[in-house]
């Protein structure tokens, strides 16, 4: 069932499984496959009552996840939750909630919307920024070397 939260519709053994959730469905040489039958989809809408709905429109990349839900209710990623990610509903900023402590989710009002998840790590910018003063530094010290009449390579 926990790999069903992470969309995993299909299990490959090289030992026969038998546990509830598994179904058998063929043989590849040693290796035996199952199918999960506790799949969700990739995103899903849970609501207030607990019904899930999965809505089509989903753009998945690797720094941005698009999704067009309709609420109320709680939409969720069958992706894990991890730091730098922001959400923006209907072009308006949302908070990210961690759902089952392990899933991206927000929550969405009634009617139909467009929601936008996209990874933007403080580290990449702090990344950026300690790049960008090197470089100003480096700059600084080629300009004061040849201001004194010091030709020679700094580096």
């Amino acid at each position: 069932a926990l790999l069903g939260l992470l969309n995993v519709g299909y299990v490959v053994s090289e030992f026969e499984i038998d546990t509830p959730g598994l179904l058998f469905e063929q043989r590849a040489g040693s290796s035996w496959i199952y199918k999960n039958e506790y799949a969700y989809p990739r995103a899903w809408v849970q609501s207030v009552d607990g019904k899930i709905s999965s809505d089509a429109g989903l753009v998945w990349t690797p720094n941005q996840i698009q999704v067009r839900a309709s609420g109320p209710g709680r939409l969720v990623l069958s992706e894990i939750d991890y730091p730098g990610w922001r959400v923006e509903v209907d072009g308006q900023p949302d908070q990210i909630l961690s759902h089952q402590g392990l899933l991206r989710s927000v929550l969405i009002e009634d009617g139909e919307h467009q929601i936008v998840f996209s990874l933007r790590p403080k580290s990449l910018t702090f990344g950026l920024a300690g790049f960008a003063l090197g470089v100003f530094w480096l700059f600084l010290a080629w300009r004061f070397r040849r201001s004194r009449g010091d030709h020679r390579d700094i580096i």
